[in-house]
């Protein structure tokens, strides 16, 4: 059901051990994205830059708001605004313009729910996925199948197509940095 919170019986598990594919600890990190992020940052700086000085683990540069935006900070736009830890396309907004993103913080403060924003990238045509379970590894490219246009459209499943791939070493080495941490 969209909105339901399983994040009381997600803690039963930690709580009691229970053995699970991923530890529970890390499925209840996967729940608020600044927490994953920030696991994410810290994966980033181990693997350090490339010679031109770009990462070598790159990421899509988030920022972070308790609440209300600070006058002083503003993202760069188009921008992607992240409400709290909805998942799937909810409480997802975007704002194209300084004003358009003053009304929806004047909005937000009315929660008490934090956002995060991360740049609008229109041109993105597909995403990977890495996958390390006991030791195998799967990597698969999700990409777009409908050309409807909207910035929602990745979180929808029949909107998208999932495509195995070959653990290229780039990709090898982020794996080995994943497990690593």
């Amino acid at each position: 059901m969209n909105g339901a919170d399983h994040t009381h019986q997600l803690m039963g598990l930690v709580c009691s051990r229970v053995p699970c594919v991923n530890s529970a600890a890390s499925i209840l990190s996967c729940l608020d994205r600044p927490i994953m992020y920030a696991e994410m940052l810290g994966i980033r700086n181990r693997h350090g830059k490339e010679k031109d000085g770009s990462y070598k683990f790159p990421l899509v540069e988030q920022e972070y708001f308790a609440n209300q935006a600070p006058t002083s900070i503003r993202p760069t736009f188009p921008t992607v605004m992240k409400m709290s830890q909805i998942q799937s396309g909810f409480g997802k907004l975007r704002a194209p313009d300084n004003e358009t993103f003053g009304d929806i913080t004047a909005i937000q403060a009315l929660s008490s729910d934090y956002f995060t924003t991360e740049p609008h990238m229109a041109d993105v045509e597909a995403e990977i996925y890495l996958q390390w379970i006991g030791g195998e590894v799967r990597v698969y490219k999700r990409k777009k199948s409908s050309s409807d246009g909207g910035f929602r459209t990745w979180s929808n499943w029949g909107t998208v197509q999932y495509q195995d791939m070959c653990v290229r070493p780039r990709l090898d080495c982020w794996l080995a940095g994943l497990n690593s941490g």
